[in-house]
């Protein structure tokens, strides 16, 4: 089976690695084929034009310099319709560099050296919206996601806080599943994990979308796992 064929029978993300370094898309190609990925390979942006032409390419992980070239091209390149998300791999560690390479468009930014399962988690978070749906139904209440607003049942908006919003977001993606005080902790990118303070976020939300916040019926409590969304 060649590659074309392997990628038309996989359905997993297909994620194409520009990176004139040999040894790392080596690397990178055997992790993520291991983690459930589709990866190819390129060494340039030029290949990786080619490449975008041929296959439905999911995500981009690119390096910035490279031989006559530099990886922020696939970004400025005004003959490209639709780019992919792309994270960008580089050795430039200064926070100067980092933010111009957000500005640019990327996903998201890697220094070198990096540890490989980091790469995975990335490319989970930045696909897992990809499947995502606009917008989420509940109780009364509609959720969307594209322009991060909440309505009530007679179309007036909710007025959230930045933290009361995430957290929506963190329990929507997992509706109808219970989800650990760890994981929005986590989600919601927390330094430190606080029980008390998760619980206190939680009463907020509920304040904001339950009938009766005590007899929670939206965001319910699951015993020693976390809370659940229902939007069935």
């Amino acid at each position: 089976m060649d590659r074309l064929d392997a990628f038309i029978q996989n359905k997993n993300w297909h994620i194409l690695i520009v990176d004139d370094d040999s040894r790392l898309r080596a690397l990178l190609s055997r992790y993520l084929n291991g983690n459930g990925f589709f990866a190819s390979c390129v060494e340039s942006v030029a290949s990786a034009y080619k490449a975008m032409a041929i296959f439905e390419i999911d995500c981009i992980v690119a390096d910035i310099m490279m031989p006559n070239e530099r990886g922020t091209e696939l970004l400025s390149n005004s003959k490209i319709e639709s780019i992919p998300p792309v994270i960008f791999l580089s050795a430039m560690s200064a926070g100067i560099d980092r933010i111009n390479g957000l500005k640019l468009g990327a996903e998201d930014y890697i220094t070198k050296p990096f540890e490989p399962q980091e790469l995975v988690l990335r490319l989970n978070r930045i696909l897992s919206h990809k499947n995502e749906k606009n917008s989420f139904s509940f109780g009364e209440f509609v959720y969307d996601f594209s322009n991060k607003t909440l309505k009530n049942g007679k179309g007036e908006t909710v007025l959230l806080s930045s933290t009361e919003q995430q957290l929506l977001e963190v329990l929507l993606r997992n509706s109808n599943k219970s989800v650990s005080r760890e994981k929005i902790a986590h989600d919601l990118q927390y330094e430190e994990y606080n029980v008390r303070t998760i619980d206190m976020q939680i009463n907020r939300l509920r304040q904001k979308i339950e009938k009766c916040p005590k007899e929670p019926l939206i965001i319910r409590s699951i015993r020693k796992k976390g809370y659940c969304i229902t939007t069935e």
